[in-house]
């Protein structure tokens, strides 16, 4: 079966969605915004690929069968596809990860890490953190801290 423009184009906006996904969640801290991608994200990188590739091409070959019955409609079906991918794409990057709108910002200051850790004291300079359980946290979350420095010692 040959891929139709749409087609082809469905194809490489789902295939630079899944690698900026994994190319900032793995170096930026950044979430996935598809609850159900996010559970595949926390099972690792093959398993998010493989489920994202799955679900990209089943509907594009769809669509394609249907160009052979009804040309018009799975063009036009198409093309809302494409704009409703890239739509929903750039909303979920904007609205998860607003550190890519400041690219400044794309290293938070360490009062981020004190709002989301209630062990960290901010009152004094040199105090030492209270011990944090990582146990049971989200592996995007653990890949943030990791990331950033922060209790790398207590990971491995």
């Amino acid at each position: 079966m040959r891929l139709s423009r749409e087609g082809w184009i469905i194809v490489l906006i789902g295939i630079a969605d899944l690698a900026t996904t994994l190319l900032w969640v793995n170096n930026h801290g950044a979430q996935e915004a598809n609850p159900i991608f996010r559970r595949y994200l926390d099972m690792g990188p093959i398993w998010f690929s493989l489920m994202k590739m799955v679900m990209l091409l089943c509907p594009v070959f769809l669509l394609e069968w249907a160009r052979r019955r009804r040309p018009l409609f799975a063009t036009w079906g198409s093309r809302f596809a494409i704009a409703a991918y890239l739509s929903l794409y750039l909303v979920g990057v904007v609205k998860l990860n607003p550190q890519f709108l400041d690219p400044g910002s794309m290293y938070p200051p360490d009062s981020t890490f004190a709002r989301m850790d209630s062990g960290l004291q901010t009152d004094r300079v040199n105090a030492e953190p209270a011990p944090v359980s990582l146990e049971g946290m989200p592996i995007t979350q653990l890949r943030f801290l990791r990331y950033h420095g922060k209790y790398a010692d207590r990971m491995d």
